[in-house]
């Protein structure tokens, strides 16, 4: 740090004066008051991209509590510079705001804002918070949404919400039936009503993936309990009815330029075999044309569960999470807290596959490369 004149002064033994060591610690300490988990700095020039991390510190004896951390990170592509932009206990309590895990974030086009779920107490809403970690807040009109996605305007936002309704069966308790939606909102990062883009219906779930370059469209993954996997869906916001790109495939992003899509794809049956036939499908990284030609299978990874592709603003590298596919009697429970899985990027013509970023007891939701100038990456080299 300096002073307005200069380095701090430091007394015959190179050390700084104890009284400036003082003043430090009370600005410090200071910062922490008005943002709490927020670092203010000058972000790293560069190309950057940014996650939300699970940190499993949880105390083994009786009686102690629950250490775990939830935080947002940016880092370089080699995974180096990492910077704290936000950090809560797994359970943030009133005046505490922390990430949702099981959630990745969203930039903003010119990569000064990110969006993300995040919880404060009970409550669970979209927040906004600067590149560099200052100006945290939540978006209005957005109890319980989760899956933001930032629009190339910057005023608009996408985001999911999901509800749950139970029909209970008194004479026979064993028959209730639960039911569950997920829908895709559009909202207004300065407040107003937002309004529903899909329908509400039981065993339909749809979530936001990308925006086109433009703005104009909406890239969906549309689940569907009536027919045989996940769908991409490309949603006009002109009102026109949303069309479907791909089957078999989740998690859309469009490429800088527009011009094709990079998904989840579930076409080659990868399939993880796991205890009690609970077999599920592994997905792999595709990149497809807008108008649905020139498929191509990027990764080839047997038993290996791939997800969140994020493009590089030059559009010649890609970044996903990999996670080892599990084995266990529930695999879905074992997928919430995948602690080890990896950040991985590639060429986008799948060359190169290069793991950046992975820790033993750490969980990794998400990935997003900060869009703007002077932020793209070059291929990498192999």
């Amino acid at each position: 740090m300096r002073e307005a004149s200069g380095e701090p002064r430091r007394n015959n033994s190179g050390e700084v004066p104890a009284r400036f060591s003082r003043c430090l610690a009370a600005w410090l300490v200071l910062l922490a008051v008005i943002a709490p988990g927020s670092v203010f700095a000058a972000v790293p020039a560069g190309p950057r991209l940014v996650t939300v991390s699970l940190t499993d510190v949880t105390r083994k004896h009786k009686g102690e509590r629950d250490l775990s951390r939830l935080s947002l990170r940016t880092f370089g592509p080699s995974g180096a510079q990492s910077r704290l932009l936000l950090d809560a206990p797994l359970e943030p309590g009133r005046g505490e705001v922390g990430p949702v895990p099981f959630n990745g974030p969203s930039w903003s086009a010119d990569g000064s804002l990110l969006a993300f779920a995040g919880s404060s107490g009970s409550v669970k809403q979209v927040y906004v918070i600067g590149a560099d970690g200052s100006g945290l807040r939540p978006v209005p009109g957005t109890k319980n949404g989760t899956e933001p996605v930032l629009s190339p305007d910057g005023h608009t936002i996408a985001f999911s919400r999901t509800r749950f309704r139970s029909h209970i069966n008194l004479k026979d308790p064993l028959r209730t039936r639960f039911y569950a939606s997920t829908t895709t909102w559009i909202g207004d990062l300065g407040g107003g009503r937002p309004r529903r883009l899909s329908d509400w219906r039981n065993g339909l779930e749809s979530t936001p993936g990308s925006f086109s370059p433009d703005g104009n469209v909406l890239a969906l993954t549309v689940r569907d309990d009536r027919l045989d996997g996940p769908r991409v869906m490309l949603a006009p916001l002109g009102g026109r009815p949303a069309t479907e790109l791909v089957q078999l495939a989740a998690e859309p992003a469009f490429s800088p330029d527009g011009s094709r899509v990079v998904f989840v794809g579930y076409g080659d049956r990868d399939t993880v075999h796991a205890e009690e036939n609970h077999d599920y499908a592994a997905g792999e990284i595709y990149t497809v044309g807008v108008d649905g030609s020139g498929l191509k299978r990027l990764t080839r990874s047997k038993g290996i569960l791939e997800s969140a592709p994020s493009w590089d603003p030059s559009g010649r590298r890609l970044a996903f999470v990999r996670a080892r596919g599990s084995t266990g009697f529930v695999p879905e429970l074992d997928g919430l807290f995948p602690f080890g899985n990896a950040i991985v990027q590639i060429n986008a013509d799948g060359s190169c596959p290069t793991e950046i970023l992975s820790l033993p007891r750490v969980a990794l939701y998400g990935v997003a490369w900060q869009p703007g100038p002077g932020r793209e990456a070059s291929p990498i080299s192999c």
